[in-house]
């Protein structure tokens, strides 16, 4: 993490806009659509790293902006969608309850496999999100959506 720092503070130091997510992990242990009986110990993995993560760049610049995973995973139905909106919840309430700019800082929200056809099917906007951005990919004619 003391890397992951260093080149955030590069980055904020020359004006940069900068994401700070969990990149790919989605397709490894975060992915949550993936063996119930192991959902409750990888979703709380996921809190604890956004709590870690949440606290030491919380009075990092408001140019830094927080995304909890890059491109979900998982096949597109409802039922996995709405698991990443229940992480999209856990992750707002711990970045928006941390302190420092993270009260307001401007945070991308993706749907499942930020797929744009998933989202708008069934992303769920977090209560008290506040600033954000809608995150969504589109790959067409290589689509997640089958």
């Amino acid at each position: 993490m003391d890397r992951v720092e260093q080149v955030v503070d590069w980055a904020l130091a020359r004006g940069f806009w900068t994401v700070l997510n969990v990149h790919h992990d989605s397709w490894q242990w975060a992915d949550f659509t993936i063996d119930p009986d192991t959902l409750p110990e990888r979703m709380n993995k996921f809190e604890k790293l956004w709590i870690q993560i949440a606290d030491r760049f919380k009075d990092k610049s408001e140019k830094l902006i927080l995304e909890p995973l890059n491109e979900p995973a998982g096949s597109s139905s409802q039922e996995n969608a709405e698991k990443y909106n229940v992480a999209n919840q856990k992750f707002v309430d711990i970045i928006r309850n941390s302190g420092g700019y993270n009260k307001n800082r401007l945070l991308t929200i993706p749907g499942l496999n930020t797929n744009i056809k998933a989202t708008v099917d069934w992303w769920k906007e977090p209560v008290n999100v506040g600033n954000y951005i809608l995150h969504v990919h589109d790959y067409d004619p290589w689509a997640f959506v089958s």
